[in-house]
């Protein structure tokens, strides 16, 4: 039995989207967190009155994200494309063991999770 368990946590491991979807579920709570924290009360006002905070209004504070969402989303499509063509013509050369050894690498996996996270506008 604690055989199988060890087997299957390393196929869990080894399974591409995993671990970047928990990055997505991390950042997902650590947001909703940080904005209930902000509605209580906890956050100390000199926190909110500090110059390092945007005071944009409500126009900038919409636009901003919406930006930096289509840009990372627009940059992280280029590369996921990009390698995915490079794996597919090296597993051609190489045979089907590399998209294995590819999607496995924690690497791989820690660089392609923006692609794969919501937009911060919602």
């Amino acid at each position: 039995m604690i055989a199988r368990l060890r087997k299957f946590l390393s196929d869990l491991g080894d399974m591409f989207w995993v671990l970047p979807g928990l990055m997505v579920v991390g950042a997902t709570l650590t947001a909703v967190n940080s904005v209930h924290l902000n509605r209580i009360g906890v956050v100390p006002q000199w926190l909110i009155a500090s110059p390092w905070l945007d005071k944009g209004g409500a126009t900038g504070t919409r636009t901003l994200p919406g930006a930096v969402a289509s840009s990372t989303i627009g940059v992280a499509g280029t590369v996921f494309s990009i390698a995915i063509a490079a794996l597919s013509l090296a597993a051609g050369e190489m045979g089907p063991r590399l998209r294995r050894d590819f999607t496995s690498d924690r690497g791989n996996q820690v660089t392609l999770e923006p692609s794969s996270a919501p937009s911060p506008s919602r």
